[in-house]
């Protein structure tokens, strides 16, 4: 009996003090490299605006987006999906901080471009929220049933802007 607590207490003893020098090697400079924090959302766009994220550098992102009807207009429209609307875009990473982009919708035969910019990234070391600005237009390509007021190409130009603070707390 004496022997098998021996055994035991020597085998926990030196469990023990295997745990101490796993964490000495544990560098605290380590604890300190910047590491830029990505995932807040899974995607660069949620529903049909931008988010904080961006696609890689030299990626090309193509998406087909459809927005459909009411589901109230019911079986007559089946259900809003008579009255759909599509968008086809192609979204391309410049490097990690750049995206531009282009489509085409079916709605108002529109053509969109875009230009999205990170200026400062979230990191373990450094900034704690990411800033994300984006700029785009659109033109409105479909023909005009009379040439009445706004026919002219200013009236069929639309812009945004968009400045996005985020941040990913976990």
């Amino acid at each position: 009996m004496k022997l098998i607590f021996l055994v035991v207490s020597l085998y926990t003893y030196f469990e023990i003090s295997a745990q101490e020098d796993l964490l000495s090697l544990v560098d605290s400079s380590e604890n300190n490299k910047k590491e830029f924090i990505t995932g807040a959302f899974k995607s660069s766009r949620v529903i049909n605006s931008q988010s904080m994220e961006f696609i890689g550098a030299n990626v090309l992102d193509v998406r087909i987006l459809h927005r459909f009807g009411l589901v109230k207009d019911g079986i007559g429209e089946f259900f809003g999906l008579d009255n759909a609307s599509m968008r086809m875009g192609f979204d391309y990473g410049i490097n990690n901080n750049v995206t531009i982009g282009i489509g085409r919708s079916t709605l108002g035969k529109e053509l969109d471009a875009f230009l999205k910019f990170r200026p400062i990234h979230q990191s373990t070391v450094g900034s704690k929220v990411s800033l994300v600005f984006v700029g785009g237009g659109a033109i409105t390509t479909a023909k005009l049933t009379s040439s009445g007021a706004g026919s002219g190409t200013k009236q069929r130009l639309a812009y945004y802007g968009q400045v996005i603070v985020g941040r990913k707390f976990n």
